[in-house]
């Protein structure tokens, strides 16, 4: 697969073409942001480039504000508007994380209405020919859309809990209308959303964004059939991603004189790799648990282990490993597995107790005592 089909997991917002092979996120310490403050006034560009490099680290505050600056100065630009969409769907996210459930459906709002503009409801069979910026922002509308419904179904959880504790009929009554308002947001932010993604992951070299969304959205509802088509085809992308980044993290040192530029340059190095590892782990768990629920243990391991390989210290997927290990009757490599586990579990939670008990069931079907397996 290409080269350029592989930069796409880097950044939704690159200014330049995906296959220009662009390594300028690995600059993140030479921005240079000026305060109004200071006198200083840069060109459009100069912000465009400050807010790829703080989106492409992760600082979706600082990017927003330099996506506002550049916009300010240009404010017919569509990569400063699909960057200031996008930086605004990041935050909203965050704010959902902490809880602040109306600041992020402001964000998602803001956002939504730029992608909606910035997308002209077409999309071409192929990426690589198609324009960047219109399926770009074809995929931030259909995760907004996404983010959306998460949201109402928050919404929905926290009405019930208002619910229980009400006993006024009146009151009941409202929060019940209130309640199937959300619902119907959430139903139809959910549909939008994952025809989107469909579309989107039908084209040729589809965003691997799309991919993986779309394959999460079809194992919520259980269509698994779809949902591991999806996720087998995100897994060659994501696996090439962590093996692009490893490559670049071994020619760092021949692409950077300065020490501290190849400081900086491996710190981004070792994020970007983190991510796409977690990524690419996260999509061979969830194939795992597809393949676990039907009862294909032999393929279930090859997933769990493959995981394990990209990242060791994911310790607690040696329970399930067991799991299968003892379903095809296999209990000494299945025990093996849950005192790994046991042996790297720093205190005692569901799985620690799951894991016991495992391990002792194991240990009389051996018909050896615990002392002995210890």
């Amino acid at each position: 697969m290409r080269k350029s089909l592989l930069l796409l997991a880097v950044s939704l917002i690159s200014v330049a073409a995906c296959s220009t092979g662009d390594d300028s996120d690995l600059h993140y310490n030479d921005v240079e942001v000026k305060s109004p403050d200071d006198g200083f006034e840069g060109d459009s560009e100069f912000y465009a480039a400050n807010a790829q490099e703080y989106y492409g680290a992760g600082d979706y505050i600082r990017a927003l504000d330099q996506f506002e600056r550049q916009l300010k100065l240009d404010p017919t630009s569509r990569p400063g508007r699909l960057g200031l969409s996008l930086s605004t769907y990041q935050i909203g996210l965050d704010q959902a994380a902490r809880g602040r459930l109306g600041d992020a459906e402001a964000r998602f709002t803001r956002a939504e209405s730029i992608l909606r503009e910035l997308w002209n409801g077409q999309l071409v069979a192929d990426t690589e020919i198609a324009d960047d910026f219109n399926w770009k922002a074809c995929l931030g509308l259909a995760m907004t859309e996404r983010a959306i419904a998460a949201l109402e179904r928050r919404y929905i959880e926290a009405i019930d809990r208002r619910i229980t504790r009400n006993e006024d009929p009146k009151r009941r009554a409202e929060m019940l209308t209130e309640q199937k308002r959300h619902d119907e947001r959430r139903q139809h932010y959910g549909r939008e959303a994952l025809d989107k993604f469909e579309r989107l992951a039908r084209m040729k070299n589809a965003a691997p964004d799309a991919l993986l969304n779309l394959g999460e959205m079809h194992l919520v509802v259980g269509n698994e059939v779809s949902a591991e088509r999806a996720y087998l085809d995100y897994l060659d992308i994501a696996k090439q991603s962590v093996e692009m980044w490893n490559q670049k993290r071994v020619a760092a040192p021949d692409e950077y004189k300065s020490r501290n530029e190849l400081r900086a340059a491996l710190e981004v190095i070792k994020r970007k790799q983190d991510q796409a590892t977690e990524k690419t782990v996260g999509v061979l768990e969830r194939l795992a648990e597809i393949k676990f629920r039907k009862r294909n243990y032999a393929d279930c391991i090859g997933y769990l282990k493959e995981a394990l390989a990209l990242d060791p210290a994911r310790y607690q997927l040696h329970v399930p490993l067991a799991e299968c290990y003892e379903h095809l009757e296999n209990d000494e490599k299945a025990l093996e597995h849950i005192d790994l586990f046991i042996r790297s579990t720093p205190g005692f939670t569901e799985d620690t107790q799951r894991a016991y008990k495992l391990r002792s069931r194991l240990l009389q079907k051996l018909g050896r005592s615990d002392v002995e397996g210890q």
